[in-house]
């Protein structure tokens, strides 16, 4: 489900920094009672998805309802089992205090939040992001560490994406040492991946390789993902 099509930052890789791709002629949001009744008429015909993912290709922390239909699909999923997962990705830019109180429970569903980083400090941010975020979205995924940690919230499980590309390759290893120092710092268990990211419910710092829009210049970033994971002891799958 995308709850939102518009973005706060305009990242090289995303379709959203393309203006003229049509997904984009008309900007909105998902329609809260429409997503609600979507949740009612799924639990009224004991219809069941393994994960609900409330994401396409605009940022859906920017919803101003996000709270109620997070809720409502938690909800849905630990009362009626709609729903085996429910996971959110964002860029954190809209990680407010508000949203953090929403997002954090202890419900018997599991659930996971996306965080896409893709730097490690302010130049490369903006070169990659196209906007200049870096000091909030840090501040705001701390903040969110220490209130998980200190609420003792088991969900959602964060996970601290990284799409390894010729333009940041060489921020890998501060990236995995920031935010699994950042995780330990909150008390929270933390594990790196690579291609994929494993079940459990602990923390994950998780590269993936750039997807290209031409065969020649996939190749060319395949590589430099994995002499990148290999630099790092990881497995690509």
């Amino acid at each position: 489900m995308e709850l939102a099509n518009r973005c706060s930052l305009a990242c090289v890789h995303c379709a959203v920094a393309d203006e003229s791709h049509p997904h984009f002629d008309a900007t909105g949001y998902f329609d809260v009672p429409m997503a609600e009744a979507l949740f009612r008429d799924l639990i009224d015909a004991g219809i069941s998805f393994d994960t609900l993912i409330l994401f396409w290709l605009g940022d859906p922390l920017i919803h101003p309802e996000f709270a109620r239909i997070w809720a409502g699909a938690v909800r849905a999923s630990a009362e009626h089992g709609v729903f085996g997962k429910v996971e959110v990705h964002t860029n954190a830019t809209h990680l407010t205090d508000t949203n953090i109180a929403a997002l954090l429970n202890e419900a018997t569903v599991p659930q996971v939040i996306h965080f896409s980083l893709d730097a490690t400090d302010r130049d490369r941010y903006l070169a990659i992001k196209g906007r200049d975020r870096f000091d909030l979205v840090v501040g705001n995924i701390k903040r969110f560490l220490a209130e998980k940690s200190r609420l003792g919230a088991p969900w959602p499980r964060p996970v601290f994406q990284f799409i390894v590309g010729s333009n940041n390759v060489d921020q890998v290893a501060s990236f995995r040492r920031e935010w699994v120092q950042a995780c330990t710092d909150a008390g929270i268990p933390v594990r790196v991946a690579a291609g994929h990211v494993p079940s459990g419910d602990d923390a994950v710092i998780f590269f993936r390789q750039l997807d290209c829009p031409t065969a020649e210049m996939q190749q060319r970033e395949n590589a430099v993902f994995q002499e990148a994971m290999a630099a790092q002891g990881l497995t690509v799958p």
